[in-house]
């Protein structure tokens, strides 16, 4: 398909997996919530393929986890907050401890749905998801990140937990052509590595340009897989100077927590720096922009904080 690009992330993502399905009728989606252009277009050409399991997001990991151990390569698609808090142990017992192939598509992650409120804000999902054995994490930062993803993933034989946030972003041109699956930078500094994931990644880059006024260089690190972290990027870490973490995310069991792990267990000690949100902060309302301000996760607040550190 031309003008993957155009596309929003979610659908982008679900395109790739249709590609696929037009090739593989093994590949099956199963879903709960309809309105997605591109989940539309995939039960209107291949009905057989797609399962609508209305709101019963338990029965759908273990629906998905018992086809996926018959040969099945299952993509489930739900609202990020629904199908990790409402059935974590299914996606423990059913997926992990099989270590079946099921690839969760979680929208809305994050602030996707500010004012929707707390319950639609999945800001502890990474904490969850990267504590279960064999559960790699996976965050697209635009579209096309996103496609390459999903065409990863139908050949991906282990469990995998997609972040996917909502509506369209740019592509980030300005980030070096890595692969997309592992991880993207800006440039090849390592004074001041700014780490970040999907939306947060064009929040990084904004925070760059505006140090890079202030004679700071830094380096935007766009995290696409976030677990395990990849080893390439565990390398880099090594060789930092300073390293911050920027996340739309509480500040426990993220990407800081992360980095704070693998420095410690490296023997690497460089200083670090973690912006994200504070676990008495978490239960809020209001516009992503708003949130953002309550939050310090602005572009101005995070620029004020690093020019200080």
């Amino acid at each position: 398909m031309k003008n993957i690009d155009k596309l929003q992330i979610r659908d982008a993502f679900i395109h790739g997996v249709l590609e696929r399905a037009e090739a593989d009728r093994d590949v099956i989606l199963i879903s709960n919530d309809f309105g997605a252009p591109a989940l539309d277009s995939f039960r209107e050409n291949f009905p057989k393929q797609f399962i609508n399991s209305g709101i019963s997001e338990q029965n759908i990991i273990t629906v998905a986890a018992a086809m996926a151990n018959e040969g099945k390569k299952v993509f489930v698609y739900s609202i990020a907050s629904f199908i990790t808090l409402r059935c974590l142990e299914q996606i423990k017992l059913d997926i992990c401890v099989h270590n079946a192939p099921v690839t969760i598509m979680a929208g809305g992650t994050g602030l996707s749905y500010a004012e929707d409120g707390p319950t639609h804000h999945a800001l502890e999902d990474i904490s969850l998801m990267q504590a279960l054995s064999g559960m790699e994490i996976y965050s697209p930062s635009d579209a096309l990140a996103a496609y390459d993803t999903a065409r990863f993933c139908c050949d991906n034989p282990a469990p995998a937990y997609i972040r996917l946030d909502k509506g369209k972003m740019p592509v980030l041109e300005e980030l070096l052509p890595h692969n997309h699956t592992d991880f993207r930078t800006s440039n090849t500094s390592t004074d001041l590595l700014l780490l970040s994931t999907g939306f947060m990644t064009h929040r990084a880059l904004e925070v760059a340009a505006e140090l890079k006024t202030a004679d700071i260089s830094c380096n935007v690190i766009d995290l696409n897989k976030i677990h395990p972290l990849p080893d390439a990027l565990k390398t880099l870490l090594k060789t930092a100077a300073k390293i911050v973490s920027i996340e739309e995310h509480c500040s426990r069991g993220g990407i800081g927590t992360l980095l704070g792990e693998v420095l410690l267990d490296s023997g690497t000690h460089p200083g670090l720096k973690r912006i994200a949100i504070e676990p008495d902060k978490l239960y809020c309302y209001g516009s992503r922009d708003k949130l953002h301000r309550d939050f310090g996760l602005d572009t101005a607040a995070i620029v004020s904080l690093l020019k200080e550190w």
